[in-house]
């Protein structure tokens, strides 16, 4: 990796960017998550015990990587006094958050979009 990674416009659109992915966590998957738990409870229906267990782990999931994601936006604002130091755990990070992300999607979707291929 070179020195000085994340300098100039690189920074503030990645800055942009983890802002965004913290407002899209919090507005639409969380939102829905919350729904589904809150829905099935008004209706009179229950979850299954691992179905609410599944949503719940869900939305724990989300809460941690909204909070990962304001601490990336915390050292990216504060670069201008840590230097470089971070830039390479900054970048691994978000690395490892989009491959979380990856997987909630195919564990959470796998099952539609298989029976949308193969149907």
């Amino acid at each position: 990796m070179t020195p000085y990674l994340l300098d100039g416009p690189v920074q503030y659109t990645l800055l942009a960017v983890v802002l965004a992915v913290v407002a899209y966590i919090r507005n639409i998957p969380y939102k829905e998550l919350k729904d589904r738990l809150t829905v099935s409870s008004a209706a009179g229906t229950t979850l299954s015990a691992t179905k609410c267990c599944t949503i719940k782990a869900q939305l724990l999931a989300l809460d941690l990587m909204q909070i990962v994601l304001a601490a990336i936006g915390v050292l990216l604002v504060g670069r201008f006094q840590l230097g470089d130091t971070y830039d390479a755990y900054i970048l691994f990070t978000l690395w490892i958050l989009a491959f979380a992300l990856f997987v909630m999607h195919v564990l959470v979707n796998g099952r539609n979009i298989v029976k949308t291929l193969f149907r």
